[in-house]
């Protein structure tokens, strides 16, 4: 070896022209960025905020600038655009996250981290992906609020009530109300095509009503209900009662008081045993008991009597949506229509009373929907 120093190998150049750059590190205690051939904008294998991150999370070596690239360190974030390798915790803001232990993002996907965790993206497998907006792929524990991998739990709940009565009375059921019992029209719903009323249903040829061929009677008290439900899979979230009505009932004077035929729309939450009136009004059912020898049966049990409900006569088929209370999104709700008949004519003939009366109540095309 000579004394000329032009003949240094080129590692040994390298070397030198490294050497300010340490001195620089050594001096002001802080990290020092080394680009070795990596074009900007790409991550060796690190994270980003706004790009795409490939199997890992964080960024290497440190990289902190908008559009610059890091090479394989442990910590380095960079907040603009460059590509993530295979760090640890990158946390990019519209970025995807290929299988990070915890890729954090905006917009963005989770592929197969642990904690993937986004606002508008789907999580492919993580262990506890969530969401607001997107689909949860098959993670341990993927909450979404609308869509778990393109569905809903509470859309599929509520899919199940959408009754039009065309090829069945699709599970709904009447019943008399308060123990009454005689030999009297007291339960007065029917299915089926009406003749009377409005004469045709909403839509299609079937539908509910309240004596389908002409007026119901005096003293009537009965409930049209749905099967049991399962709504517990909406617990938290809002649900509306849906439903189309014609109705006619009698407003009438007697011994200077007014009183009001009607029924009430009410939901149950335990199966039937208790009942919450979800009716909009603004009409109130006020039912007369008695006139002069004619008296109902249990006069003063009456269960729809002033409660604020379905009164007076309709103009037409009309649509009718109401929410429904939480205490009735449970794994046994129901919903129901019942109605109460006072007497405003004396006598004792259920035919007699229906000529002083008007047509009731008709339902049709029952379904469950988002408010």
């Amino acid at each position: 070896m000579t004394g000329d120093v032009a003949t240094l190998s080129v590692p040994a150049r390298r070397l030198a022209a490294l050497l300010p750059a340490l001195l620089v590190a050594c001096v002001s205690g802080g990290p020092s960025v080394v680009e070795d051939d990596v074009e900007p904008g790409a991550a060796g294998a690190g994270g980003e905020v706004g790009g795409v991150a490939g199997a890992g999370g964080a960024v290497g070596g440190g990289g902190t600038s908008p559009g610059g690239s890091a090479g394989q360190g442990a910590a380095g974030q960079q907040p603009s655009a460059g590509k993530a390798g295979a760090g640890q915790a990158g946390q990019p803001a519209a970025g995807k996250a290929g299988a990070a232990q915890a890729g954090q993002q905006s917009g963005g996907s989770a592929g197969s981290g642990q904690a993937g965790q986004q606002s508008g993206g789907g999580a492919g497998s993580g262990q506890a992906g969530q969401q607001s907006g997107g689909g949860a792929g098959a993670g341990q524990a993927g909450q979404a609020q609308a869509g778990a991998g393109g569905g809903d739990a509470c859309d599929a709940a509520i899919a199940k009530l959408k009754a039009d009565f065309e090829a069945s009375k699709q599970g709904f059921t009447s019943s008399i109300l308060d123990g009454a019992s005689a030999s009297w029209p007291l339960d007065e719903w029917e299915w089926g095509a009406p003749t009377a009323g409005p004469t045709s249903c909403h839509g299609g040829a079937k539908c509910w009503g309240t004596n389908l061929s002409g007026n119901y009677a005096a003293c009537g008290r009965a409930a049209l209900r749905s099967a049991t439900l399962d709504l517990s899979a909406c617990a938290g979230q809002g649900v509306a009662l849906t439903f189309f009505h014609w109705h006619a009932w009698l407003d009438y004077t007697q011994g200077g008081q007014s009183y009001s035929d009607g029924g009430v729309i009410e939901v149950s939450g335990d199966g039937g045993q208790t009942w919450t009136n979800v009716s909009p009004g603004p009409g109130v059912v006020s039912i007369n008991p008695a006139v002069g020898g004619a008296q109902c049966v249990k006069p003063n049990n009456f269960h729809v009597d002033g409660m604020t409900g379905v009164t007076g006569v309709s103009s037409g088929w009309v649509e009718v949506k109401v929410t429904l209370p939480p205490g009735a999104l449970t794994t046994k709700a129901q919903v129901r229509f019942a109605y109460g008949t006072g007497v405003n004519y004396n006598s004792t003939n259920a035919s007699t009373t229906q000529a002083h009366k008007l047509p009731g109540w008709y339902i049709d095309d029952v379904a469950l929907a988002r408010p």
